[in-house]
């Protein structure tokens, strides 16, 4: 959330100030309309529920912290044309609701290149391999073809839409996937390996992760791991991803307000809603929140959230990735017979993709 200027902290200071010296009947007179809803963040979830609640045919108000739109996705325009996707770019086989998405608002799409091998480096040993799994010792292949095949009948048994509900749920909630891949592989190769693909899914490490959610993710696209490590990097967005959340947001229109940070959330005696931001406050009979689960944390509740909620909102970490796009005049790699994917247990780049 951006650090609010002085005269930002004065003038809702002096706001709350003289509130609490209006009269009641006076405080009433002013009190803003009411939507039906307020969404806060202007992502493709809240661009994307906000579209749908005036679809319904109610009114509905967007608040975005930043000057912009997209959220994760953020287009870096290079010329001609041509931009480099700073934030989330791929989708894959399964994402049928941001491809249904794309086609809906134009934005077509293109596979990620793929032609030729790929790359795998590990103690100063450059190999290169086809297809998903990296030419790892035997002893790691094994190990982790294992954990693959373990992780997908697990997740044959979770719903995607309620993993609390699996027979197992108690069990892996409150184990980590980093406590599992050490419990169950041997080899600093295919712990290394494992914890690699972890990152390269969530952007985060994973001890930071709860075993339930890795298997609720493997069965959100299909019940293969290798979907998540392989197959989602395969469909990219002409143009840039972030342009989904743009033309989402024109069709909104003067509902979508930028620069505007949620700093509260009071819920009021009459089932309604005033959400605060630093120069306004916002009525409704719903809120939807859509920001990752630390920064919905950061908002001031009155009353405050239950305790579960606020544990929740805790445990639930961002992911923390540095993205590098590196511009050559021509793809030399493709004259070696190479794709551009490299993956490296060694860093501190440790995965990398053709962008063109």
């Amino acid at each position: 959330m951006p650090r609010l200027r002085r005269r930002e902290l004065l003038a809702a200071g002096a706001a709350g100030a003289a509130s609490a010296a209006t009269p009641v009947s006076a405080a009433r007179r002013r009190r803003p309309p009411l939507h039906d809803v307020v969404v806060v963040g202007a992502g493709l979830a809240g661009l994307t529920a906000a579209t749908r609640v005036r679809a319904a045919g109610r009114s509905v108000v967007v608040l975005e912290a930043r000057r912009r739109v997209g959220g994760r996705n953020l287009d870096h325009p290079l010329g001609g044309g041509e931009v480099a996707e700073m934030g989330g770019e791929w989708a894959g086989p399964g994402q049928d609701q941001v491809l249904g998405l794309a086609k809906e608002l134009g934005v077509a799409t293109f596979p990620a290149y793929a032609t030729g091998e790929s790359v795998y480096y590990r103690d100063g040993q450059r190999q290169t391999y086809s297809g998903d799994i990296p030419p790892a010792s035997p002893a790691a292949l094994v190990e982790v073809e294992e954990a693959i095949l373990r992780f997908n009948q697990m997740a044959a048994t979770v719903d995607a839409a309620t993993p609390w509900k699996a027979a197992s749920a108690g069990q892996w909630d409150v184990q980590t996937v980093a406590q599992w891949i050490a419990d169950n592989l041997h080899s600093d190769e295919a712990r290394d390996l494992a914890g690699l693909a972890v990152r390269g899914i969530y952007g985060e490490e994973g001890d930071q992760i709860s075993l339930l959610d890795l298997l609720s993710a493997v069965a959100g696209v299909g019940g293969d791991f290798n979907t998540l490590i392989g197959d989602a990097q395969t469909i990219r967005f002409v143009g840039g991803p972030q342009q989904l959340s743009k033309r989402l947001a024109a069709r909104l229109g003067g509902i979508v307000r930028l620069h505007s940070p949620v700093l509260s959330i009071e819920y009021g005696s009459h089932r309604d809603v005033t959400v605060h931001t630093p120069t306004h406050a916002f009525r409704a009979r719903r809120v939807i929140l859509t920001p990752p689960k630390p920064v919905i944390g950061a908002i001031r509740f009155v009353p405050q959230l239950p305790p579960a909620w606020d544990q929740l909102l805790q445990r639930q970490p961002m992911g923390s990735v540095i993205k590098v796009n590196a511009v050559y005049n021509r793809p030399f790699w493709r004259d070696q017979g190479l794709n551009g994917t490299v993956v490296s247990t060694t860093g501190p780049l440790e995965i990398a993709y053709d962008n063109s």
